[in-house]
């Protein structure tokens, strides 16, 4: 999977409407609707503001997917954009293309077509990272094994989010999603069940 860097921007032309394609990274689905008001009140004056999102859920693993025709003739606007979406394997994104009409209509497919022309060009000239699932997973770890269990989760490609310290420490960590099993296979293995797993 893929996902975007920054944002970026790419404008299309057909029978003298003008189609503005903005990719914005996104994490969550709240953070979308947030965006989304945003692109909204700066492009008020737009005849149309379409888009799709794909944004992987961390908690499920999931991907929640959503499109908006916005007022086009269904089908002729979120669907392109969100194929070019999933076609390349794009998550984490909002996906918009703002529409000032030219006066010439393009009918269905004339429409669609100028709609997933602008998703691809901006896709086209973005700067895609790969995207690694991750799984957030809680240990609890003997004071004098911290510096072994740090040691597992690097080895691992893992990442501490948060520590708390008490009578055992207590970390909360990322592990790529598909390196989980082994994870935690070898944590509990190596350290002779001393540290303990309390939630994935």
């Amino acid at each position: 999977m893929n996902n975007p860097s920054k944002i970026s921007q790419s404008q299309f032309r057909e029978k003298r409407s003008k189609f503005i394609g903005i990719m914005i990274p996104v994490k969550t689905e709240e953070e979308i609707s947030k965006r989304l008001r945003t692109m909204k009140k700066k492009y008020r004056d737009a005849t149309h503001i379409c888009y799709a999102y794909r944004c992987y859920l961390e908690e499920t693993g999931e991907i929640a997917e959503g499109k908006s025709d916005a007022g086009e003739p269904l089908g002729t606007a979120g669907q392109p954009i969100l194929f070019h979406l999933q076609q390349n394997q794009i998550v984490n994104a909002l996906l918009l293309v703002v529409r000032y009409f030219g006066g010439i209509k393009l009918g269905r497919s004339g429409l669609a077509r100028a709609y997933g022309n602008t998703a691809a060009l901006v896709i086209n000239d973005m700067e895609l990272t790969s995207f690694i699932p991750t799984t957030k997973v809680c240990l609890e770890v003997p004071y004098g094994m911290i510096g072994i269990t740090q040691n597992i989760i690097r080895q691992f490609k893992g990442k501490v989010l948060h520590r708390d310290y008490d009578e055992k420490t207590k970390l909360l960590i990322q592990i790529p999603t598909e390196k989980i099993d082994e994870f935690q296979n070898y944590i509990i293995t190596e350290s002779g069940e001393k540290i303990q797993i309390l939630s994935q």
